[in-house]
């Protein structure tokens, strides 16, 4: 009986290990985002809208995308910037939105 326990106790803190690496990874390749990746955006001002006060236009696309974290250094209104995102599998938190997590965003001086 004990012996199943040992070899449980050592399974899951394997699998543990593992999971922690492919976090790293991760992180990693998010810092090796490519220029190409990245998209024009601009930051739209949603008002007082609790579930989705910032979204990002993407400009070439007219498309509008809802990010769940968007840095509070970025929630100016008009703000350009270039961005590189994924897509989330879950519904929308605002009409006509897609919601996306960024992976890279910097602010874009041009006009």
């Amino acid at each position: 009986m004990v012996t199943w326990k040992y070899i449980l106790v050592v399974l899951v803190a394997l699998q543990g290990c593992q999971s922690s690496k492919t976090a790293s990874q991760q992180q990693n390749s998010s810092s090796n985002i490519d220029q190409s990746d990245m998209k024009k955006a601009l930051v739209v001002a949603n008002g007082e809208q609790k579930p989705c006060p910032y979204l990002l236009y993407l400009e070439d696309e007219e498309l509008l995308l809802d990010p769940i974290n968007l840095d509070d250094s970025f929630k100016i209104n008009g703000q350009k910037t270039w961005v590189a995102y994924t897509t989330l599998r879950m519904m929308s938190r605002c009409p006509d939105t897609m919601p996306i997590r960024i992976e890279s965003i910097k602010k874009r001086e041009e006009n």
